[in-house]
Order: C-alpha cells, then sequence, then structure tokens
C-alpha cells in the first residue's frame, strides 16, 4: 500500500515546531553563555528591562525607576528615589548637579570610582553631588529631565556632561516584545547592524557624525535650542552650568572628531557656560583599550572616570 505523503500545510507545521526547538534550544544557550555578565549587547538590554520604564513625559522617552538596583556587566547599579545613581540626596548641602547619559550614570564601573563620586569625595564640604546620569539619553533630554524633574533642587552649579552624538534625534520608544524578552533575537539584531555598517549598508561612523552636525539637522538645532534654553535658567537664577566634553575613545590616536568638540565650545561660549574638553587627557593614552569598561565595550573604567574626575577638580580649584 502507498504510503500516504504529509500535505503542504503539514509540512509547514513541521517545519515551523523545528524551527521552534532550534529557536528555544540557541535562547537557553545564550542565557547560559550570557550568565558571566561580559556581553555588552545583552547587559545593555537588562539594563533596559531592569533599571528603566516608558516615561509619562514623551519627551524623554524612558526614564530610571526610583529605588531599584541590578547587577549589570559584573557592577552594581543602585537608583535612588530621584532616579539617580547613587544614595540618598540629604537636602542640606546646595546641589552640584551632573547631567548626562551613561558615561555619567557610569556604566561598567563600580559606584565609588565613578567621577561624579570621586567629585563627591572632593567636594563634600562645599556641595552634594548627584549623579543624574540615564543611559540613552542626549542633552536634548537631559535638559529636558532637569526642567521636568530636577530644577526644584536649586543646584549652584550644573555639569553638563556631552558626547559626541548628542545631536542625534533618539525615536520614541516602540514595544518589540522579541526583543523585550529574548536574548536571541537581541543577539541576532545586534549582528544585523554590524553587518549593514560593515557592507555600506548603513553609514560609517564618521559619515553618521558629520551629517548630524550638520547646521539645518534637526537634532544639532534641538540640541543648540536646549543650551539656550538652559542659559535662560542660568542667567535668571544665577546658576553656574560648565559643559564638559566627552570624546568617543574608539580612536585617539587618529581621532576624527575634533570638529565636534569645536561646535560645542563654541556653542557653550555664546550661552555663557564654562567648558572642558577631556579629550586633553585622553589623548595622552597610548592604547585607547585600556580605558574601556571591558572588551568590546568603549565606555570609560575606572581609570577613564579617574582622569576625568581630576580634570574636573583641577579646572575648579583655578576657577573657584
Amino acid at each position: 500500500m502507498k504510503e500516504k505523503q504529509p500535505s503542504i500545510f503539514e509540512s509547514l507545521i513541521v517545519f515551523g515546531i523545528t524551527l521552534a526547538i532550534i529557536a528555544l534550544g540557541l535562547e537557553f544557550f545564550l542565557v547560559n553563555k550570557n550568565k558571566d555578565g561580559k556581553n555588552y549587547d545583552i547587559e545593555m538590554w537588562k539594563y533596559s528591562r531592569q533599571l528603566k520604564k516608558i516615561s509619562d513625559n514623551p519627551k524623554l522617552g524612558h526614564e530610571h525607576i526610583a529605588n531599584k538596583k541590578a547587577l549589570l556587566q559584573n557592577t552594581e547599579i543602585r537608583i535612588n528615589s530621584l532616579g539617580m545613581r547613587g544614595a540618598e540626596p540629604d537636602n542640606i548641602k546646595p546641589k552640584f548637579l551632573i547631567l548626562g547619559s551613561s558615561i555619567t550614570l557610569g556604566w561598567g564601573v563600580e559606584e565609588s570610582k565613578i567621577y561624579p563620586e570621586i567629585l563627591q569625595e572632593k567636594l563634600a564640604d562645599k556641595y552634594e553631588v548627584l549623579n543624574a546620569g540615564i543611559g540613552n539619553y542626549n542633552s536634548v533630554r537631559e535638559i529636558e529631565a532637569f526642567f521636568a524633574k530636577y530644577q526644584d533642587l536649586k543646584p549652584k552649579t550644573i555639569l553638563l556632561s556631552y558626547f559626541v552624538n548628542d545631536a542625534e534625534i533618539i525615536p520614541a520608544p516602540k514595544r518589540n516584545w522579541l526583543l523585550e524578552n529574548s536574548q536571541l533575537a537581541v543577539t541576532l539584531w545586534s549582528r544585523l547592524e554590524q553587518i549593514k555598517r560593515k557592507f555600506g549598508v548603513q553609514e560609517s561612523f564618521e559619515e553618521h557624525y558629520k551629517n548630524i552636525y550638520q547646521d539645518d539637522y534637526p537634532g544639532w538645532l534641538e540640541t543648540q535650542a536646549a543650551f539656550n534654553r538652559l542659559a535662560d535658567y542660568a542667567l535668571k537664577n544665577d546658576t553656574r552650568v560648565i559643559v564638559t566634553m566627552i570624546p568617543d575613545i574608539h580612536n585617539l590616536e587618529n581621532y576624527p572628531f575634533d570638529f565636534i568638540h569645536s561646535k560645542i565650545k563654541q556653542v557653550s561660549a555664546q550661552n555663557n557656560f564654562e567648558y572642558i574638553d577631556f579629550l586633553d587627557s585622553f589623548k595622552n593614552i597610548n592604547n585607547q583599550e585600556e580605558l574601556w569598561a571591558m572588551p568590546g565595550d568603549p565606555h570609560p573604567n575606572e581609570l577613564g572616570h579617574a582622569m576625568m574626575a581630576e580634570q574636573i577638580l583641577d579646572y575648579l580649584t583655578r576657577s573657584f
């Protein structure tokens, strides 16, 4: 008797089940493999899942979840009631408020060794230093966060940490169940982005940065408007504003982004902001990977944070 052949529908079901089993197996493998906390993309994914939430303020996009902590990249990050990394504020001393993104947060670095905490130790007799750094922010969001959440602190000094990509427009968060819940999906998405950039489907980092600092680029115009907004506040409230320029530390030997530093220095001067450029410290490092939080993660490590703190303290000593 001739054996019945499976229908196309039945074959598709078997194929789908097979793919699902393979995907579940790969997911299980990745979850176990990444327990060592050394996969940058996965640790950033965990950060978004464990310490961030979508903000009620659409101009912020996301914000930290207050009073939570998580072990990320083998480093504890604790968030206080203000949504900032670190201890609870004492509400007594004048405030030295630091606005910034993941570098200011201190990604991959123990709390006691990040530059805001080093400044706190050294400036304890004058200020309470507050670290409002949050990953995946730009200057527009950082300044919006100040007005939406922190201006009641009435800081005497605001230190605005500027990174070279801060003129980028950050899209509003979109929910994607797979990317929110699957390490396999995150890994595949990350590899696809790398392939697209490698083969020219996406522009290179240098091309990208040149484009976002064109005079008519909306993100750059928004950045300048945010600087102007903060300058108006500072003038009315007798608040000192210092801009610190953080370089990209992928290539310090042949640094390609001096033009961005020049633009931020100029815009800072136009708004009567003081200016510190960390490239002055970092350019003396022979091997930029000495500054990386871990292989594959060019966030400054504890050495980089110590160098930033030293340059800030040296500047403050000369300018107080």
